[in-house]
């Protein structure tokens, strides 16, 4: 461990070099702040260990230097050593970002353990530190490739999309042409918000759906939005041919109708909704001894929210929009 040690008293600066050195540091000693000014700008020790007053300055000036010199990479620790000991004192040295204040007359059982100790905390400090850099860099990439994606694959998707519209409704473009190319559209930039989501997260794991579920005789859909309303009625309907199927805007409707004794085999339960949302709707639920399986819906393809949606013993599946046409029959293992 490389020891600078800036004191101007020469009795004091030789004993307290022979006793680090018997510690097996290497101590270099200067006696002034030009002298330990210079010597920073050339090598930079583990520990500093200064006195206050000096004959051209004083350690505070030095230490002032180091914490706003940004030439200087690495922290290191500093310790003042002096025998300046009012409250007043220690209290300004420790503000401007000393890691220790030992007044003279000191010990030097005192001194060595005080440069382990902030070297060690030092060490820690820069490990934390490269850890935080690499992690910021990693990061920096995913948001420059995040900005290339919606730089590119969706912006360009949706000035498409508003030349069709334009073109449409002069009649210069198929609409039964533009029906089906917004359906890909659709498809392509779930794909590209998925893709986002990957690339922000590492990764993106959905459990598999229970594989012993049985077909349903009644099911409910609870979804605030009339279009996935319907749009799933149309799923459900192509999958089963004798079902008892109801939808619900808001999740009280259908939470009197359980508590007054009707319960669906499954439902189909949304987790961002007016009122109560999914979450509360399962511990409501679970308060009631309420126990119907039920599929999470969502448009949430958080890790967080797939996480908590599991947690709940009567979830079995966790499906994300859009549902892809033959959703059923893959969830119930219908042929």
């Amino acid at each position: 461990m490389k020891v600078l040690l800036i004191e101007d008293d020469k009795n004091i600066s030789e004993t307290v070099v022979e006793m680090l050195e018997l510690n097996n540091m290497d101590v270099d000693c200067v006696h002034n702040c030009d002298r330990a000014l210079h010597y920073l700008s050339n090598t930079q020790p583990d520990v500093i260990v200064s006195d206050v007053m000096l004959p051209d300055g004083n350690g505070f000036d030095i230490l002032k230097f180091l914490r706003n010199e940004t030439t200087i990479i690495d922290y290191i620790p500093f310790i003042f050593l002096s025998g300046m000991s009012t409250r007043e004192d220690i209290r300004y040295g420790m503000n401007l970002g000393a890691d220790d204040y030992l007044t003279k007359p000191f010990q030097y059982k005192e001194l060595i353990n005080t440069i382990h100790s902030v070297s060690s905390k030092a060490s820690s400090k820069h490990d934390h530190v490269v850890r935080l850099e690499t992690e910021l860099s990693s990061k920096n990439q995913l948001i420059d490739q995040v900005k290339s994606i919606t730089s590119h694959d969706l912006r360009s998707r949706i000035v498409k999309i508003s030349n069709l519209i334009s073109l449409t409704r002069e009649g210069k473009f198929p609409k039964d042409k533009f029906i089906d190319w917004m359906l890909q559209s659709g498809e392509f930039m779930d794909e590209v918000v998925y893709k986002i989501h990957q690339l922000l997260n590492d990764s993106v794991n959905i459990p598999s759906a229970k594989d012993d579920l049985f077909t349903p005789k009644r099911m409910w859909h609870i979804e605030d939005d009339y279009i996935q309303r319907v749009y799933v009625k149309s799923l459900v309907d192509k999958a089963f041919n004798d079902i008892d199927y109801q939808s619900f805007e808001d999740a009280n409707t259908a939470l009197t109708l359980m508590l007054g004794g009707q319960m669906p085999d499954y439902i189909l339960l949304d987790i961002n909704m007016p009122g109560i949302n999914g979450f509360e709707f399962l511990d409501l639920m679970k308060q009631n001894n309420l126990n119907s399986e039920v599929i999470m819906l969502s448009s949430s393809i958080s890790d967080s929210d797939i996480v908590e949606s599991y947690n709940y013993q009567n979830v079995v599946g966790y499906e994300v929009k859009p549902l892809k046409i033959n959703a059923f029959e893959q969830l119930f293992g219908l042929t």
